[in-house]
């Protein structure tokens, strides 16, 4: 199956802009299509992981980044913030969607796997 750009386009949802995550310390809590997604700004880029902590539930977005590596509060679970590796065997990997800025202020996030 070949992809267009309309495909492309219609995969992704505005979640934000840029400015409101950056007001909220680098981290902002979101709803996108009833699923709960903690976006992250650290190093002039923005990630976005499913909120909930793989390990126990723990709100992913009350966590913290250091070194592009996201701590869970709850057990220390540690996941790259890049792609929601885990470093930690016990803990399971984060689910984590593409983002895309748009008009240089706009968080858009790929909700092609959001169930």
């Amino acid at each position: 199956m070949v992809t267009t750009s309309k495909d492309h386009e219609n995969h992704y949802a505005y979640a934000t802009n840029l400015s409101n995550i950056q007001a909220s310390n680098g981290c902002l809590s979101i709803q996108i299509r009833k699923h709960n997604v903690a976006l992250f700004y650290h190093n002039s880029k923005v990630y976005a992981v499913d909120n909930r902590c793989p390990h126990m539930g723990f709100p992913l977005s009350k966590g913290t980044v250091k070194d592009s590596i996201l701590t869970c509060h709850w057990h220390h679970a540690r996941f790259d913030l890049k792609n929601g590796g885990t470093f930690d065997q016990w803990a399971g990997d984060v689910h984590s969607f593409p983002v895309e800025i748009r008009n240089k202020n706009e968080v858009w996030v790929d909700v092609s796997s959001i169930p």
